[in-house]
């Protein structure tokens, strides 16, 4: 049951094709998934939620300890966030994150910890695995979907189309497939955290410039780069809807 729940919750996230499948639970037979019972809700606690459903993206950042030392608790506008492509650089450490060598692997990380802004999505998927793996879930889970959200992104700003499974878009399915079936468990074992956790990533996103280019072969023409503002708005609107959806299906869950 574990493994069906993360699986349904990475392709709920990677797919908006599958969206319409997890917004009905109870219709589709998600009404007898296992997460701790949401406490007992009060009229005030339901108007509150009922505001919840209109989904609007944060202003500012709350000043607390967050696990990846942000370099700035800022909320940066869509416009501050995009750096032009002309500046954008490949991250150089991507070999070593994914090389599986404890050291190699180490100075990624120490790498990441120190300009978050300067790594892609596909960095970002193996470092939340090399995270996770060495006990440190909650950055694991913040960086995992930090790559789901700024993957959708980058498809929105480089279209790659390709054919069949030579596809750009069909790799980054697959790597967050393959890396979010050890995550997604951890994240939906409990609904309090499953909220913590994707309230830190929409902070992270709103901090973290957008100062990489993915590993893909970018196409020759991508979207003008004055229409980026509006297609990263529109990416961060359709997340962040469907993580608010899903916080108030799984919530509704009972034991």
């Amino acid at each position: 049951m574990r493994y069906f729940l993360a699986t349904l919750l990475i392709l709920f996230l990677t797919s908006p094709a599958l969206a319409e499948d997890i917004l009905e639970p109870k219709e589709k037979g998600m009404n007898v998934l296992v997460v701790k019972e949401a406490e007992e809700k009060t009229p005030e606690i339901v108007q509150e939620e009922e505001k919840e459903d209109e989904v609007e993206i944060k202003e500012t950042i709350p000043e607390t300890n967050h696990p990846l030392n942000l370099q700035s608790t800022k909320a940066l506008t869509p416009k501050e966030a995009l750096i032009p492509q002309k500046d954008l650089e490949k991250w150089p450490y991507l070999n070593e994150i994914k090389s599986g060598s404890d050291t190699r692997v180490q100075k990624a990380l120490d790498a990441i910890e120190t300009d978050l802004s300067k790594v892609p999505p596909t960095a970002l998927f193996h470092a939340a695995e090399a995270y996770f793996e060495r006990g440190k879930k909650e950055k694991g889970a913040i960086v995992y979907y930090l790559a789901q959200l700024r993957a959708r992104f980058d498809f929105r700003r480089w279209p790659v189309l390709g054919n069949g499974i030579d596809r750009p878009q069909n790799d980054m399915t697959g790597l967050s497939l393959s890396i979010g079936e050890k995550i997604s468990p951890w994240v939906l074992s409990d609904t309090k955290r499953m909220s913590h956790i994707f309230d830190l990533v929409e902070e992270t996103d709103l901090a973290v410039p957008y100062a990489y280019l993915p590993t893909y072969k970018l196409p020759v023409k991508g979207k003008p780069e004055d229409t980026w503002p509006e297609l990263l708005k529109e990416a961060r609107d359709e997340y962040f809807t469907k993580t608010h959806a899903l916080r108030k299906a799984l919530s509704a869950v009972k034991r």
